[in-house]
Order: structure tokens, then sequence, then C-alpha cells
């Protein structure tokens, strides 16, 4: 875990970077398969999928908090796929005791082989960020 908040929010350090194995049922609805809490406030920086194969439709959302980071992201056969995040910054910030949730939803055929999502987070706020309630400093 990143304890000192004194460092640049683009170093590669910074973040942290979990890899998810998902093999889902068919016929799930927006069912979480994965949740983590990193017990300390993050920003949810991105997230990737890929999959060897894959027959009918599934899809992936991430939350935070609650609140919906990345919606119908698509798993695509042998290619690794970025998903849009959310354009609302207050979705992607979380506190020390929210959780990072992945969802999947599967049709009536999805299925997926050697399906992976990798979640990459960081440390909020950082050097030059101003957290909640943050007002001038004076020195």
């Amino acid at each position: 875990m990143i304890t000192d908040s004194d460092m640049s929010p683009v170093a590669a350090v910074t973040s942290e970077k979990v890899d998810i194995a998902c093999n889902p049922a068919i016929n799930l609805a927006s069912v979480p398969v994965w949740t983590y809490t990193p017990g300390f406030a993050f920003q949810f920086l991105r997230a990737r999928s890929f999959c060897r194969n894959m027959v009918g439709t599934v899809t992936f959302a991430v939350s935070v908090g609650g609140r919906t980071a990345v919606t119908g992201a698509l798993f695509t056969t042998g290619a690794e796929v970025n998903a849009a995040l959310s354009a609302v910054m207050a979705n992607l910030r979380g506190s020390k005791t929210e959780a990072i949730s992945l969802l999947i939803t599967s049709n009536g055929t999805g299925a997926l082989t050697d399906g992976h999502v990798v979640l990459e987070f960081r440390p909020w706020p950082v050097a030059g960020e101003s957290g909640p309630g943050d007002g001038p400093r004076k020195f």
C-alpha cells in the first residue's frame, strides 16, 4: 500500500493494478463477481478487458462506492480493450471505506474463455491535488 501522498499523480509507481480472472455463468444481470476495499482514499484510473474466446455477449461494469465508474464495457475475443470511464470525477473517487466492484452481465448464451479484467487505481489526493474539504493553505 502506498502511504506517501507527496507523489506525482502521473508517476508509474503511484498506481496499483489488479487482474481479475472472469469465467462467468450464463444469464447474469449486473451481478457482482469481485469487490475490493483499498483501505485508502483512491481514484479509479482504468479498466481493461481481454478474453481468449467468447460466445454471445458479455459485458462488465465497475462501481466505486456504489457509483458507476464504467458501464457496458465489452469483452472482445483476442483483443485487449480499454473501457470508457465516467466523465463525472466523483464517480471515480472513493473513500478509504468504499469498495471497487466488478459486475458482469451475460446474455442467454454469453460465455468467456480465459476472460480477464485489469483494474487500475491510485491514492487520492496526491501532490498538487486538493482533497475534500481542502481550502487555501496558510503558512
